[in-house]
């Protein structure tokens, strides 16, 4: 392969660093080979108005598979928003995509500050229930994304900056905005190949208000604009805690006025807050050489991964066809056989209060043959000793300190929350006297409310309680 092709290959094909060439050719001297290199992403190379902490501009390369990712991550997106603007609000797929997709990013934020929530915790605080104050961080992010959901056309801004990081802190006003004490790196003390891990106090105003002018501004399109939110935030480091945070916040806040809209605050991009090498590679490279460009085709890359393993979910959700999944007056006798046979498939520690008693004989009869005494063994059921003055009380505590519930809704919960059991539709139907529609909005707001899980089985849904901490 001659030089030409070798510079092709270490820009088109690979965006390689001067290390990669040097592992790649095993030489090191390599100098005039790089200055090739360099040559030839020139012609390709855009500067950009985003300054470096030393106030030099840093750059792109803009090769054709850089301009070819970037388009095809535009027409994902745009897929993406035309695919869940198809579902009304109200609709069990967006719910569920919503209430999956949170509860990632909330786990990933909890994962980085060391946080260890129980599935059922992060299920009471989307459905807006009280937990531990060791938890206060994740309802308070929670809070940003909905805050993002709802407002997603304010633009980014220093306001905006200021609304979520009071809303992170957990404050309603904020005593101290920008950090005022430096963060201290032995590589920005040396006079020769300085490196900052993040800007001086005296500069964080003024790089702020050119990456928020970038931003905003920008002739470049808008998943640069947005990455360069991302980036900027987590090079200054402006506050004095949840950098990364709000890099990802503002990350979405720049992509939420294209066409996802409020569709930005439930993709996960929450995914970058992990360690990836990739990533802080192109960190440092671009540090180094103010290089965007390996920064920038990693961050397409893993963006891309989000993209499409959240689409394929919701691929998921919308083939199992939710809306015809739900139990139809089917034989409720073989339903419940149904669910017990999957029950000792997988047997729980959890002890069931329905035991077992004595076995008594029912005599059945076929007509137009001899009659014929078989023996079923038959359930008794032992009934806790409550009567309907105790579920009443129980059901307007409830209530009490959950108005958003219905009074039916709270009324057949309270005596339908035996952990370890499974309930259907066609039981509240029954128990409460609605229509079947009722009956379904009434079980799924149990379940989005952290009362009840909801489980799918074959061509419909069960629900089983969630036990309270």
């Amino acid at each position: 392969m001659n030089d030409k092709d070798l510079v092709i290959k270490f820009t088109d094909t690979m965006y390689a660093t001067k290390k990669d060439v040097i592992k790649a050719l095993n030489t090191s001297l390599i100098d005039p080979f790089w200055t090739k290199i360099t040559e030839y992403r020139n012609q390709y190379k855009k500067t950009l108005s985003l300054l470096a902490i030393t106030k030099t501009s840093y750059f792109l390369v803009m090769t054709t598979n850089v301009t070819n990712s970037l388009s095809s991550i535009q027409n994902k997106l745009s897929k993406l928003a035309i695919t869940l603007s198809k579902l009304p609000n109200n609709a069990i797929e967006k719910t569920l995509i919503r209430d999956e997709s949170c509860t990632k990013i909330l786990k990933a934020v909890a994962s980085i500050n060391n946080i260890s929530p129980s599935d059922i915790t992060i299920a009471n605080i989307l459905a807006g229930r009280q937990v531990s104050s060791e938890y206060n961080l994740l309802v308070n992010y929670y809070e940003c994304l909905k805050s993002l959901e709802n407002h997603y056309i304010e633009p980014y801004s220093e306001d905006c900056l200021g609304e979520y990081l009071s809303l992170i802190n957990g404050n309603s006003e904020l005593t101290k905005f920008y950090r005022t004490e430096e963060i201290n790196n032995r590589n920005q003390n040396v006079v020769i190949g300085r490196q900052y891990s993040s800007a001086p106090c005296s500069l964080i105003d003024y790089l702020m208000n050119n990456s928020i002018d970038f931003a905003n501004n920008s002739s470049f399109d808008y998943i640069i604009r947005a990455f360069s939110a991302y980036f900027s935030i987590n090079s200054i480091k402006p506050f004095e805690q949840y950098n990364e945070e709000l890099s990802i916040l503002m990350l979405k806040k720049v992509l939420a006025p294209t066409s996802l809209e409020s569709l930005a605050s439930i993709l996960p991009l929450e995914e970058f807050l992990n360690e990836d090498p990739a990533i802080i590679n192109g960190f440092n490279e671009a540090a180094k050489t103010r290089d965007l460009t390996y920064l920038l085709i990693a961050f397409i890359n893993k963006f891309d991964k989000i993209i499409s393993t959240f689409y394929n979910r919701i691929e998921q959700i919308q083939l199992s066809n939710v809306k015809n999944e739900y139990y139809h007056g089917a034989d409720e006798q073989s339903f419940i056989k149904e669910i017990n046979t999957i029950k000792n498939e997988q047997p729980t520690s959890i002890k069931p209060i329905v035991e077992p008693k004595t076995v008594k004989s029912v005599e059945v009869k076929k007509e137009k043959e001899k009659e014929t005494n078989i023996n079923i063994p038959v359930q008794k059921i032992v009934q806790p000793s409550i009567n309907n003055k105790d579920y009443d009380s129980l059901a307007e505590d409830l209530l009490e300190s959950d108005p958003l519930l219905r009074p039916a809704q709270a009324a057949f919960y309270v005596r339908h929350c035996t952990v370890g059991k499974y309930y259907t539709i066609a039981q509240y139907k029954k128990a409460t006297g609605c229509v079947y529609e009722t009956a379904r909005t009434s079980m799924d707001n149990l379940a989005k409310r952290g009362y009840y899980k909801r489980e799918p089985l074959k061509n419909k849904f069960i629900y089983t309680p969630i036990p309270k901490e």
